[in-house]
């Protein structure tokens, strides 16, 4: 039954070769080979500047004299997302450490890292220390930071290192963001919607999710865009392959980061009039996705946004659906910098980024969302893409609802 799968792939790449084909004729380039850069040079030394103070700062209050960076979360955000995409894939263990006394250093391989990217670093004013493949490999400490910093106790984000291990508190360095990291959510956001419509408005039946997620893949590189997780939920089960083909039904999940920043969202379509059912799980997603955009607001407890989701949830009738998985929580430069959970100790703040992910059954809505200043931006929004108003906390929201496709 494979030709059903190659047959799927085959259609979806087929309906986008217009596309293509009309940059070719029309003579401009291919986009992934001039990915877009939307901050200057000048500004990543800025931007990289300020995350140096917060991390200074921090080994100054705790009486250190400096501080290792080890974490790839870590990395990506003090670097203005240099290292991230450059060792995502390779065995070394890079780091970058940061002393007291004005020393900034990077310690890692030089041919894991590549040249590019060491010369990237001398450029920004790292100093290189290099070590073998042996101590670079995880689960082994690295011995530089003890002979630079002279002795002196340094801090570090992981416990494979010899430092004092401050992993919640470089986390925590992370917030608020800064505008440079904000012009570059709101652009990695709108190229994340931009191929998600572009995708799911061409589905039709006997396509594959994995002619869906592959096409989506291919539109995110071109733009350098890295897909973390891309998964569609397609309705009908191909007997004798490993692939699902869409009948009726599908939901797009995409997760997806560029300079580290990372970017979440779901949205589903339906082939032809959906059944009242699956229109009722979607009513009551969007009232408690419109609940938790309301309660997005400076100063509000993590908790008490959690607590008004499961209250929202009650009002549905589906009283437990919010128990079948995580709701979401702040973002960042991990899929989710913490949850929200009834114990959650977080603040909501300006400046931050948010996913929430209200689900019932296989109906499922999810957007990365910011606070901009105090003012909410939806970061995945798709212009044109239906929509369902609810009111919450007295306020109309515009929640995405479910995209029907054909006839109805």
């Amino acid at each position: 039954m494979r030709w059903i799968e190659r047959a799927g792939c085959l259609v979806l790449c087929c309906l986008f070769a217009s596309c293509d084909s009309s940059r070719k004729r029309a003579g401009l380039p291919d986009g992934s080979w001039y990915p877009e850069e939307i901050v200057t040079l000048d500004e990543r030394r800025q931007e990289i500047a300020e995350k140096e103070r917060r991390v200074l700062e921090l080994a100054r209050k705790e009486g250190l004299s400096g501080i290792l960076l080890t974490d790839p979360a870590n990395l990506a955000w003090v670097t203005a997302g240099s290292f991230l995409g450059e060792t995502r894939n390779t065995s070394f263990a890079p780091a970058i450490f940061l002393t007291g006394d004005g020393g900034r250093f990077v310690i890692g391989q030089p041919q894991e890292m590549g040249r590019a990217l060491v010369e990237e670093f001398a450029t920004l004013g790292y100093a290189g220390r290099w070590v073998d493949w042996v101590e670079s490999q995880e689960g082994s400490p690295i011995s530089l930071p003890a002979e630079l910093s002279v002795g002196r106790p340094y801090g570090c984000d992981s416990q494979r290192e010899c430092g004092r291990v401050l992993a919640g508190e470089i986390a925590a360095l992370h917030q608020p963001l800064t505008r440079w990291e904000l012009r570059k959510y709101r652009w990695l956001g709108k190229k994340c919607a931009e191929v998600v419509r572009a995708v799911s408005s061409r589905i039709r039946p006997w396509v594959t999710d994995r002619g869906i997620e592959a096409r989506i893949q291919e539109l995110l590189q071109k733009q350098a865009i890295h897909p973390l997780q891309v998964r569609v939920a397609a309705d009908t089960l191909v007997h004798g392959a490993y692939a699902r083909k869409v009948e009726k039904y599908a939901v797009i999940h995409l997760v997806a980061e560029r300079w580290g920043l990372v970017v979440s969202m779901a949205r589903a379509i339906h082939i032809g009039r959906p059944p009242a059912e699956l229109m009722r799980r979607y009513e009551g997603v969007a009232r408690v996705n419109a609940g938790f955009w309301a309660r997005t607001v400076p100063r509000v407890r993590a908790a008490d946004v959690f607590e008004g989701a499961v209250a929202d949830y009650a009002g549905t009738g589906f009283p437990h659906a919010w128990k079948s998985v995580a709701q979401g929580g702040g973002t960042g430069y991990r899929r989710w910098e913490w949850l929200a959970t009834p114990g959650s100790r977080q603040t909501i703040g300006e400046n931050q980024a948010f996913a929430w992910r209200p689900c019932i059954g296989d109906a499922v809505s999810e957007d990365t969302i910011l606070l901009d200043g105090d003012r909410l931006v939806i970061l995945t929004e798709i212009p044109g893409w239906p929509v369902v108003k609810q009111k919450a906390l007295g306020r109309i929201y515009r929640v995405p609802g479910l995209l029907v496709i054909g006839r109805p």
